[in-house]
């Protein structure tokens, strides 16, 4: 329904205001004056005002702006009238805005809660172990969800009222999120044990001379991807890692051709060989064979049918200096006949060469302000709060990138609560934010960011409501080089071209990457093995 306003003929007369008509449509406010439209969203209500005088009320569009425009004669009983309207107006939007925010996180929860529950019920089916790999990706996959927010909003009866049914839903599902999904897991592993020992009995108890005890079968059975089995001299091992073999083959996990059966010596390589031999044979797996091999022979053996020629050990590799000349060479080869290995080369000089610091420790401090409050500087020379923080500016310097380190907001934020905002990063050129999140692979801050989640929650609100662009990056996702990826995706199709240029003059005195000798002897120290 379309409200409208206008002057009465005496307040136009007095005030020599000229003819106008106001209309409230939904949520837009209109201003129609000599021919033209001025339309405002009333969330919008820095952009207009309404002031009540002695007699007649007036309306300003874009006060204070070049833009201004001021009507008058407005009757104040109407003027009231209007401030009413608007107030019901913002009350609307801002139940709007909340029910909007609730169906988003909803949906996200929920989508977690079916991926969640998808992963359990595949591994029951295909009769697998839920790895702890797959456990870290489901909760790498856990959206960042502030269940206290959520609740707070839901509590406000107009709210809920507006989402019906959801609301329900909603409340259900948090209660789910919030449940710590380990003992499931562990619950389902522990079935999966109790049914693999009774279905594999025949496998189990023969696969050896003598059957095997229940904490071998249980070793056998556990297939982490990650699994470590301590205990004395004589107690089993070899049994155990044997049996493992017979048991991925029989269940099909793994192909025979895939399966390498390591010893620290050649005796023990052929022992394992043998045993493994006569276990198959006893659980009548003709023609099946594993290879069993040292750590050294893999290597040579894996170098040898990559190459086509099995190497000796040369002399400069038992020899430090010699060694580290021939890095030098094989480096410098690279980098003239690879661009990608040249690329990924300077990259590392350039951002990458700085160790990180512990998530939530700021790192080694360049400067410091009148406050005593520590910063880093970038190669760009300007001062950022972290390491993860300089890593970026750095990348984006590196590839030529225009940014600017926490600029104001767009939009008018401070309010009694927060100070005005300013992101991370912001990209002029394609009107793009970005935030880097103290996160790790769990979506969780360190334990002493206190109240971190809230503000990370209120600033992807503020881009939601604001219908502004936000990347996000993380802790997490900077360690392991995703983010990177990530990054440099987003800018490529928003138009950015990326100018990856290490000689890029350094203004203000930024700091120098490692020079070239440095990595390499960096890489020549990482690469030492004593065996």
């Amino acid at each position: 329904m379309t409200q409208e306003w206008a002057p009465s003929f005496w307040g136009r007369k007095l005030t020599r205001s000229p003819n106008w008509r106001l209309s409230l449509d939904d949520l837009e406010l209109s201003l129609r004056l000599d021919g033209r439209i001025h339309a405002i969203h009333v969330q919008n209500e820095m952009a207009y005002r309404v002031n009540s005088g002695v007699l007649w009320t007036d309306i300003t569009f874009y006060p204070g702006q070049e833009l201004e425009t001021k009507v008058d004669g407005l009757p104040n009983v109407n003027g009231a009238a209007l401030t009413q309207a608007l107030n019901a107006a913002l009350a609307e939007h801002r139940v709007r805005r909340e029910v909007t925010f609730l169906q988003v996180e909803y949906q996200l929860i929920d989508q977690w809660i079916k991926h969640k529950t998808d992963t359990e019920q595949s591994a029951i089916q295909e009769r697998r172990w839920l790895t702890a790999e797959i456990q870290q990706a489901v909760i790498a996959a856990r959206p960042l969800i502030d269940a206290k927010d959520i609740r707070t909003r839901l509590g406000d009866p107009v709210v809920a009222a507006r989402l019906g049914a959801r609301a329900k839903d909603l409340k259900q599902a948090l209660l789910l999120f919030e449940m710590d999904p380990q003992p499931m897991w562990d619950a389902l592993n522990a079935a999966h044990t109790e049914r693999e020992l009774k279905d594999c009995k025949d496998v189990l108890s023969r696969v050896e001379s003598k059957p095997l005890t229940e904490d071998q079968a249980r070793a056998v059975i556990c297939f982490d991807n990650r699994v470590q089995v301590v205990a004395s001299a004589g107690s089993g091992k070899t049994s155990t890692m044997i049996a493992k073999a017979a048991y991925a083959i029989h269940r099909g996990f793994v192909a025979p051709d895939r399966i390498v059966l390591l010893a620290f010596n050649k005796q023990a390589a052929q022992e394992l060989k043998a045993r493994a031999a006569k276990s198959f044979e006893r659980l009548g797996m003709t023609g099946v064979a594993v290879e069993a091999s040292t750590f050294h022979a893999l290597g040579l053996s894996i170098i040898g049918k990559a190459t086509g020629e099995k190497p000796d050990i040369p002399d400069w590799a038992t020899d430090t200096a010699g060694g580290l000349r021939m890095l030098t060479q094989i480096i410098d080869r690279l980098k003239s006949s690879s661009p990608v290995f040249r690329g990924q080369w300077d990259l590392f000089r350039f951002v990458f060469g700085k160790d990180l610091p512990a998530l939530g420790s700021q790192g080694a401090v360049d400067t410091w302000d009148a406050q005593g409050k520590a910063f880093l500087r970038t190669a760009k020379g300007e001062l950022v709060k972290s390491q993860e923080e300089a890593m970026i500016a750095n990348w984006l310097f590196y590839n030529g990138v225009e940014y600017l380190y926490e600029q104001p907001y767009g939009h008018r934020t401070a309010d009694a609560d927060h100070r005005q905002y300013k992101p991370d990063f912001y990209y002029p050129s394609v009107d793009l934010y970005h935030e880097h999140f103290a996160l790790d692979a769990r979506g969780q801050p360190p334990t002493h960011f206190e109240n971190y989640l809230q503000g990370v929650q209120w600033k992807r609100q503020l881009h939601r409501a604001n219908a502004t662009s936000l990347f996000e990056t993380t802790s997490h996702g900077l360690r392991n080089g995703n983010d990177f990826q990530r990054l440099a995706a987003e800018l490529t199709s928003r138009g950015i071209v990326l100018a990856p240029n290490p000689d890029r003059e350094l203004p203000n005195g930024g700091p120098k990457p490692l020079e070239p000798a440095e990595l390499t002897g960096l890489v020549g120290s990482l690469s030492i093995c004593h065996c």
